[in-house]
């Protein structure tokens, strides 16, 4: 019956694709997350640095340039190891070589972020600057950097003018970049932040409409048990295996749609369960193959 074939192939497919895509988060779970927090001098990266570490690892100053080099901090965060880099400002110009040193290492950095942390805070700076950090954050998501905008000081909203205002220039001319409002003063938003970077690890979205939940600092129910009800792939070489067996499933069921012959879709199969055996070490036996190719109603 070619329909059943076809019906238990596309189960096939479905698992297997569930198995090629956990190697995102196995890869988290393996070596870490790395985050790195950027933005342009005087945004409060510092800030947001020591309040994710709880402790005061970074110099605070109101002097612009404090950071003149990247400060890369380990924390495990709800169970999940993270890299957090907080970096020098971007500025337009740097004429320091100290300072121009310091933005090489940032931009660096940020080309192997799995996360950018952009602070965005008043005062915003004049147009030129505007303009540079606009073209830096549309260029990161072209290139699919996953990026959560922080409007920081967000406690002195109410004090500077509507054109300073970060929500409203975000709103403007970043709409579709994921943004959470944020001061260091209020304890709340450290919480919303945790779970955002959490459902985040989980889940690979950026949802910046999470509510504080007491349970932040745990890994959520959802996500932690979808991952580890299920085997999940950590290594890049069984990233290329899974995807080569869900290949040649995919070809096989399109092979059965089609009403070709089942010697190719028999030797599609063999092919899909020896990149599975690869990946486990395992031999793959005639036994097994006779097996498989019986639920299917195939012969050899």
């Amino acid at each position: 019956d070619r329909l059943q074939v076809s019906r238990d192939l596309a189960s096939s497919e479905e698992s297997l694709k569930r198995l090629a895509d956990s190697f995102r988060y196995g890869r988290i779970v393996r070596e870490g997350l790395s985050i790195v927090i950027a933005g342009r001098p005087n945004a409060g990266k510092s800030s947001l640095l020591n309040a994710l570490t709880e402790h005061e690892r970074a110099i605070v100053s109101d002097i612009p340039g404090t950071t003149r080099d990247t400060i890369e901090i380990d924390l495990n965060m709800g169970g999940y190891l993270l890299h957090l880099t907080d970096t020098a400002g971007l500025a337009v110009e740097a004429d320091d070589p100290i300072e121009q040193e310091g933005i090489k290492r940032a931009q660096e950095a940020l080309q192997s972020a799995d996360l950018v942390l952009w602070v965005l805070s008043p005062p915003l700076g004049n147009p030129a600057e505007l303009r540079d950090e606009i073209n830096t954050i549309k260029a990161m998501q072209s290139r699919d950097r996953k990026l959560l905008l922080i409007l920081g000081k967000d406690d002195l909203r109410a004090t500077v003018p509507a054109e300073e205002d970060p929500a409203s220039f975000a709103a403007h001319y970043l709409a579709d970049v994921p943004t959470i409002a944020w001061s260091a003063k209020r304890e709340e938003d450290l919480a919303s932040l945790r779970n955002i970077l959490i459902n985040f690890i989980e889940n690979d979205q950026l949802e910046t409409e999470a509510k504080t939940d007491p349970s932040a600092e745990r890994p959520s129910e959802h996500g932690l048990q979808s991952q580890t009800s299920a085997a999940i792939v950590t290594h890049s070489r069984h990233k290329l295996l899974a995807d080569k067996s869900l290949q040649q499933v995919t070809a096989a069921r399109e092979a059965v749609d089609t009403g070709l012959s089942y010697d190719l879709i028999a030797t599609l199969l063999r092919s899909a369960v020896e990149s599975l055996a690869a990946m486990s070490g395992d031999d793959v036996s005639e036994k097994l193959i006779d097996t498989i190719f019986s639920r299917f109603c195939i012969g050899k």
